[in-house]
């Protein structure tokens, strides 16, 4: 189940207390640069109880990448989803035509599928990439026959930005900047989630497993970074309660696919993200 830090009640609260400070403004028995500088105050000090919160969760890493890995050229990415999903790979090709710079804190240009024009719901389509998986190499799946709404779901950041990316695309091979899991090595998933970027977001297990169908490279064997997939969010009993991640990982010969509390850091893991557009 999903812990808010402010409750509805006192939402609430708050609410009916803006409304009276934004009447006293208005009738003038109040400063309204007295309320700028308390609100921006406020809002300084929230960011920094939220940069602080989870800090207990992370610790130093040196994994890294796998030797052979590297971000393939966006162009044969695109080809590789084309055949793999039977999608139109027109629009993504015109795309690259014109990609802006990286933003900072993205590896690499990266070519996923939406969802939705690969099934009807996520937990579909996450079923169909990861048997995509299956087929190219040795894998196990211990999520097999639990990936329904009822077990997964997208973090509703994710979701967003998703959404605008599909709309300002429109194409069914999305290009996207993201890392692989460097830059939150050694982090609980909920701890990378605080860390993030304004413009950041967290990767499921769609995407991370079509990145893992066009950069195989990426998990080969046990000594190395692996993944966390934090853009989702994993009910493992199925009763509402949403704590659990999904993480990519390497056997002694085969990728797997497993699910572990949020909260839990682990040196030899990191959370891959994408990024959209910087707000001002």
């Amino acid at each position: 189940m999903t812990t808010h830090v402010v409750s509805d009640d006192l939402l609430g609260k708050i609410n009916r207390r803006w409304w009276e400070v934004q009447r006293r403004v208005m009738e003038g028995t109040i400063d309204s640069d007295l309320v700028a500088h308390n609100l921006q105050a406020t809002i300084e000090g929230v960011r920094v109880d939220m940069a602080n919160r989870y800090v207990d969760e992370e610790m130093e890493s040196t994994f890294t990448y796998p030797n052979g890995y590297a971000v393939d050229l966006i162009h044969y990415q695109i080809a590789k989803i084309e055949l793999l999903f039977d999608l139109n790979p027109h629009p993504a090709f015109k795309l690259c035509k014109s990609l802006p710079k990286l933003p900072e804190g993205a590896e690499g240009w990266f070519a996923v599928p939406r969802w939705q024009a690969v099934a009807d719901t996520y937990g579909e389509a996450v079923e169909f990439v990861l048997a995509k998986l299956g087929k190219k190499r040795t894998f196990y799946n211990s999520c097999r026959d639990r990936l329904s709404e009822a077990y997964l779901r997208q973090s509703k950041q994710t979701i967003r930005f998703e959404t605008q990316l599909a709309e300002a695309q429109d194409s069914n091979i999305l290009i996207i900047p993201a890392q692989f899991g460097m830059r939150h090595r050694g982090r609980s998933v909920r701890r990378a989630r605080v860390c993030f970027a304004q413009n950041e977001y967290g990767l499921g297990v769609f995407a991370v497993g079509a990145m893992l169908l066009t950069h195989p490279k990426r998990e080969m064997v046990v000594e190395q970074l692996h993944v966390d997939c934090a853009g989702d969010e994993y009910s493992r009993n199925a009763d509402g309660d949403f704590s659990n991640s999904q993480i990519f990982g390497w056997g002694i010969t085969k990728l797997w696919l497993y699910h572990d509390e949020i909260g839990i850091a682990s040196e030899k893991f990191g959370s891959v993200s994408a990024f959209g557009p910087q707000s001002n």
